[in-house]
């Protein structure tokens, strides 16, 4: 995970929720499926995308009632470094997948 000062974090399994912006970028990702709940709400949010997504970004400004929660096939200012940067060859195409599924939180996941 990158911090807004871009350098690497350890995520604790919790959100600094008093800071004035959330602004995470989660790397290496260890699986294709990532769960966010608001247990205030009742609802959580799965997440389901293919392989070549290395990055999930999580944003968010306090006090604003949504997050942005993102699959990246690539991490931040990879156009610049390369780093993990997929290419499609000129007169080619790929296809990805992301699945968004959102559930009551006393529904089976």
């Amino acid at each position: 995970m990158v911090g807004v000062s871009k350098q690497p974090l350890t995520f604790a399994g919790t959100f600094d929720w008093g800071a004035a912006e959330l602004d995470l970028a989660c790397r290496p990702l260890q699986g294709q499926r990532t769960q966010v709940c608001d247990h205030q709400q009742q609802y959580c949010l799965t997440l389901r995308y293919d392989l070549a997504f290395t990055t999930l970004v999580f944003w968010t400004l306090q006090g604003k009632p949504y997050y942005c929660l993102e699959p990246w096939t690539a991490p931040r200012n990879a156009l610049n470094t390369g780093v993990d940067l997929l290419q499609v060859p000129p007169q080619s195409h790929t296809t990805l997948g992301v699945e968004i599924a959102v559930a009551a939180t006393n529904a089976p996941q």
